[in-house]
């Protein structure tokens, strides 16, 4: 019914599974409920207590079952890798706002659409908040809600060459240019980081992963 009203209706009210978690600690407080009833009614007759364990038994072998039917969900997250990738990321905002005044506005590349803009390449939906969570000083263009003014004045901006785009931002007062290098192919990358280097005049701040670059005014 969900997947019919996403179609059919908006695509704005979905993912019902979601209730799995609350559907979830329901039931599990439920068998706790029961289990502490049973422990409660037998715990003090020693003829019932063969009930009592039996019930407990019963009771853990549900529990053993549920678990091994889950465990081949239970992914297990690349720790190592996040943990790079995070101080990559934050040496990287570091660096930006140690280059530039406090307060300074940064222009964002790619133009990512908000709300819910997709995967661009292997750029996520949420990795242009990079800035954001590591910074406290600076000021980005991501997230102009898409059809408001910011999000219409973003997007043109995004669309101007890198030459007109310098000097457009520099008159409106902007410090420089982030780019997450994933949203790019590795030719289109390349081209456009040439011209913004030519347009400024000096090479860019890199990321240590080389994931992103910073063009500065």
């Amino acid at each position: 019914l969900g997947t019919m009203f996403a179609y059919l209706v908006s695509d704005m009210i979905r993912s019902y599974n979601r209730v799995s978690i609350v559907i979830c600690y329901v039931s599990i407080l439920a068998a706790a409920l029961v289990a502490d009833r049973l422990y409660k009614k037998y715990k003090r007759n020693a003829k019932d207590r063969v009930k009592l364990y039996a019930a407990c038994g019963v009771f853990v072998l549900l529990a053993g079952v549920s678990i091994w039917d889950s465990y081949d969900q239970w992914p297990v997250p690349d720790y190592e890798g996040i943990k790079a990738e995070y101080d990559s990321d934050r040496n990287f905002v570091a660096r930006i706002e140690d280059s530039v005044d406090a307060g300074a506005m940064i222009y964002q590349l790619p133009y990512h659409s908000y709300p819910e803009g997709g995967i661009d390449h292997d750029m996520m939906d949420h990795d242009p908040y990079i800035g954001y969570i590591h910074s406290d000083t600076l000021r980005w263009t991501y997230a102009a809600v898409r059809g408001r003014e910011g999000g219409e004045w973003s997007y043109n901006i995004s669309r101007l060459s890198p030459q007109n785009m310098v000097n457009t931002l520099k008159s409106q007062g902007f410090a420089g240019i982030y780019i997450d290098r994933r949203a790019y192919d590795e030719k289109d990358r390349q081209q456009l980081e040439a011209e913004l280097q030519a347009a400024v005049g000096s090479a860019p701040i890199e990321s240590e992963n080389g994931n992103q670059s910073f063009f500065k005014f």
